[in-house]
């Protein structure tokens, strides 16, 4: 896929979910102008950028959304809940568009009558003046023009091939364009517009009004008129044109039209009058041989640079391309009073007898986009300078001689995006002309040169322009464009050119401390240094070998010396690609708005979402296997568990139901809190349930208690649904949510009051690669302690324990601690024992906000591990947080303190 259109469909959907965000918290706050300014400029980015790629039914959607925060940005639209869904759904189709871009690199066809139905409900929402435009407002566009005369200002030769490759019932389309006077600051570039037309045949430019005097020109301002042929279908036209329609007239042209004479008219008319007299004569005997062998022979006689001798061309042009005698006579009596000939009056009166349809075309009619000034976030003028870089590295790139063109074309598209994005119209024009040069010289250097330091650089020059052919139209016009630039640097000076030179420089500075490295570089690098992390746990191993075996003290020291050092570069490693790979929870927590608000809205009910932590950090894998589990729990919470506004407000609760969502860091877990004021859970509601579907029994009925009846909702296939909802009744339910955290080391406990609401809190790790455990001595076994549990390690002699309310407990620092035996947590039956002195080993950890003593036999190294977590029959084992292998080859099973105490 071309990588330009990779960047598009990344950043597109970037756009979109800032988009929805946005849209929400319009919703809430109508008239909060920055966000309207905010989004507006992210649909309007999204709308240029589709704008370098050919899909039309993606661009007039977004086109109709644009149009709409328009008219809200306008205050002529009022914000409401209907508003909000016809645009969250635009956006929806949208992504479904990229969706299919990114599979088939293009939009399928099929899509055409749902983007139609779509455009039209939107454009529906628009205040009545704009939806019916194209109705009651052709006077509100741009007129055409009667005056067809500036046909004289394009060459002869150019009108000669133009006419000769129209076939008869082919239109030949003329085009008038007035760009507003400040289109530069609206991101348009009318040269650009203008060589990109299809079909063109040539232009002419002249400026709109007089010029003013040089001291008080605003180069910033546009002059121009242009007036421009194509011979393309009106379709494509209307589609080019689309988002400055009422700067343009487009308008039919018969094509004897063309036949309009050029040259010296320093000549005396009298001396031709023999010559009209026997043309008119042979037209009356439509004798055409006689016609053509008389224009031949005064063809002969005199100066071919004379407007008479290109009158006389055209006349035997418009008869060898077939055109009737009327329209011959027309142009010969026009000739012989020596003035052009008023087609447009002659149109009007004579159609009957024309080859090519004469009615004049409507203008186009379409609604104004009015594109803002080119202002960028502080986000996007990042997003801005990497893109920038990106093409100064692209050009860099050896390539193949059939890769050059695609490669200069390529990066010409991006920066005109990205200059059209800042409205830098000046330096678009700069940019053309390097882009022509490099493609002269067939070297990037120009390009480069560009990319290095552009300058501004000024649009137009003051006096009419004819080009010929399509491919000379911009080289033409940008020559004339930098003389007239030359002259008005001389009087600004060059500080601004230097100005933006180091401008230039600073962003490169800027963009290339940014590298975008793909996902799985990254994991293949946190697996090696995973791998890294247990082949070093082996060297400690080797050293105790080295003294214990082959008696050597020296060697082991040496070994002991590298390995500090690897340790150290190891950790180092380990906490930067952390570091990488660490994102925030609100990747995931932005989706949650819409989905509350739409499943609210379907249910009927009313819900305020509170998120707190958003900025919470966990690994990039960890962070996306929340979405779906947290999805489920947040639809379970709407559906069964925030009542209806009618029946709160019956149980003396707010209309409104609250859902919060927290997110905090404990050690190294991530903890998701998902609490909703709805009615809870009724343990008898459960039980019975339970029952029905077998998963207890009648004495399990009888003896469980609400506690444990509320787990039971964790069981495979339980549902308290009575009916199968598009939400839920379907069985899949909280037992997925359970075993979609376990595949990650993840945890989930919940607990509800009837009539109060749920809490449910999820228990991740934050990294599913290393942790750091602790090693302890258990029964001469060894077992791991996470190490973020840790507060410190103590002996403490037996006459220092005492017994406090049945638990044995010791005083730490003034503080009492309770004390557990591993035999108790673990059903060992085998005691820890004191050392020689009497002392017990106790291990002080901090569990649930609480600090408690571990008693154990004895303490070893910290280690770091890879953690895996228990499968098959141990999968259940709750006490053990996993395993790892130990840098000997042997397993160490890795404890769950707060599931043990």
């Amino acid at each position: 896929m071309n990588p330009l259109l990779q960047q598009f469909l990344s950043e597109g959907r970037d756009f979109i979910e800032q988009i929805g965000q946005k849209l929400l918290i319009l919703e809430e706050t109508p008239n909060n102008e920055a966000v309207v300014g905010e989004l507006f400029r992210f649909v309007h980015t999204l709308k240029g950028n589709s704008g370098l790629f050919d899909l039309p039914i993606l661009t007039r959607v977004v086109h109709a959304a644009e149009d709409l925060l328009d008219r809200v940005r306008d205050h002529e639209l009022t914000v409401t809940s209907e508003l909000t869904d016809d645009l969250l759904s635009a956006m929806d189709f949208v992504v479904q568009l990229l969706d299919e871009i990114e599979d088939g690199g293009t939009i399928p066809d099929t899509y055409l009558p749902d983007a139609t139905k779509l455009v039209d409900r939107l454009r529906s929402l628009l205040p009545e003046r704009d939806v019916h435009e194209d109705e009651e407002g052709a006077e509100e566009t741009m007129p055409a023009p009667t005056d067809w005369s500036w046909l004289s200002r394009l060459t002869e030769e150019q009108r000669v091939q133009a006419l000769a490759q129209t076939p008869a019932d082919q239109a030949i389309w003329a085009l008038f364009y007035l760009p507003e006077p400040q289109c530069f600051f609206k991101g348009e570039d009318p040269l650009l517009l203008l060589k990109h037309v299809p079909g063109l045949a040539g232009f002419s430019i002249r400026a709109a009004q007089p010029w003013s005097p040089l001291d008080e020109l605003d180069i910033y301002t546009a002059n121009l008129a242009i007036d421009a042929l194509s011979m393309a279908d009106r379709a494509e036209l209307d589609e080019h044109l689309r988002y400055v329609p009422e700067q343009i007239a487009v308008y039919q042209l018969p094509r004897f039209a063309l036949a309009v004479p050029t040259g010296d008219a320093s000549e005396v008319p009298g001396v031709y009058a023999d010559f009209f007299d026997r043309a008119r004569d042979c037209l009356g005997r439509s004798d055409m041989d006689g016609l053509r062998v008389a224009v031949d022979a005064m063809l002969d006689m005199i100066n071919p640079t004379l407007w008479m001798a290109s009158a006389l061309r055209w006349c035997l042009c418009l008869q060898d391309m077939g055109f009737d005698t009327s329209v011959l006579a027309f142009h010969l009596e026009a000739t012989a009073d020596h003035k052009i000939p008023d087609w447009f009056l002659f149109n009007r009166t004579q159609s009957a007898s024309l080859n090519a349809p004469d009615k004049q075309a409507a203008p186009i009619a379409v609604e104004d986009p009015k594109l803002p000034a080119g202002t960028l976030s502080d986000m996007e003028l990042a997003l801005w300078d990497r893109i920038f870089e990106t093409q100064r590295q692209f050009l860099a790139i050896p390539s193949a001689s059939a890769q050059w063109g695609g490669r200069l074309a390529s990066v010409y598209n991006t920066l005109t995006g990205l200059l059209r994005a800042k409205g830098d119209v000046q330096a678009l024009a700069a940019l053309e002309d390097a882009a022509e040069t490099s493609e002269q010289e067939k070297s990037f250097a120009p390009l480069l040169e560009f990319l290095d330091g552009y300058g501004p650089i000024a649009v137009c020059n003051d006096e009419p322009l004819a080009i010929v052919a399509e491919e000379t139209v911009v080289p033409m016009v940008v020559e004339l464009a930098a003389e007239r630039q030359i002259r008005q640097d001389r009087r600004a000076g060059e500080g601004a050119i230097e100005s933006t030179r180091r401008a230039a420089e600073v962003s490169a500075d800027k963009a290339v401390r940014t590298l975008k490295v793909p996902q799985e570089k990254v994991d293949r690098l946190m697996d090696l240094i995973g791998e890294m992390v247990v082949a070093k746990n082996a060297l400690p191993y080797l050293a105790a070998r080295a003294e214990d075996v082959f008696g050597s003290r020296e060697l082991g020291r040496e070994i002991k010396s590298q390995y500090a050092i690897i340790n150290r570069i190891a950790e180092e490693m380990q906490d930067g690609i952390m570091q990488v790979r660490m994102l925030p929870v609100d990747a995931i927590f932005q989706r949650f708005p819409r989905l509350v608000r739409d499943v609210a809205k379907q249910l009927g009910k009313k819900v305020r979402l509170v998120i707190e932590g958003e900025d919470t950090e966990a690994d990039k894998n960890i962070i996306e296997s929340l979405g779906d589990p947290m999805i489920h729990i947040l639809r379970n919470s709407l559906d069964h568990g925030i009542e209806m506004p009618e029946v709160r407000a019956a149980d003396g609760k707010a209309e409104e139901g609250r859902l919060s969502v927290r997110a905090s860091q404990e050690g190294d877990r991530v903890l998701i809190e998902i609490e909703d004021d709805g009615k809870g859970i009724d343990p008898a509601v459960i039980k019975r349930k339970a029952f029905e579907k077998g998963l207890i029994d009648e004495q399990r009925l009888d003896t469980i208690s609400d506690a444990d009846a509320v787990q039971l909702v964790f069981a495979a296939g339980f549902s308290t649904a009575e009916t199968v909802s598009n939400l839920s009744g379907r069985g899949v339910g909280m037992d997925v949510v359970r075993s979609s955290l376990e595949k990650v080391g993840g945890q989930v406990r919940l607990t509800s009051e009837k009539g109060k609401g749920t809490k449910i809190i999820l228990s991740l790790p934050l990294s599913m690669s290393v942790s750091n455990v602790m090693m302890v001595d258990i029964g001469g076994q060894n077992f791991g302690v996470p190490i973020d549990v840790v507060v410190e390690t103590v002996r403490i002699k037996q006459s220092d324990i005492h017994i406090f309310k049945q638990r044995r407990t010791a005083v730490l620092r003034g503080r009492i601690v309770p004390l557990y035996s591993t035999d108790e947590l673990l059903a060992s039956h085998n005691p820890p024992k004191p050392n020689a002195d009497g002392e017990y080993a106790v291990l002080v950890a901090r569990v649930h906000g609480e600090t408690v003593g571990i008693v154990v036999d004895g303490f070893a190294q910290t280690i770091d591990v890879i953690l895996k977590p228990l499968e098959g029959a141990l999968a259940g084992l709750a006490g053990f947080a996993g395993s790892a292998l130990l840098g000997d080859g042997s397993v160490l099973l890795v404890l769950n303190i707060k599931e043990l105490i």
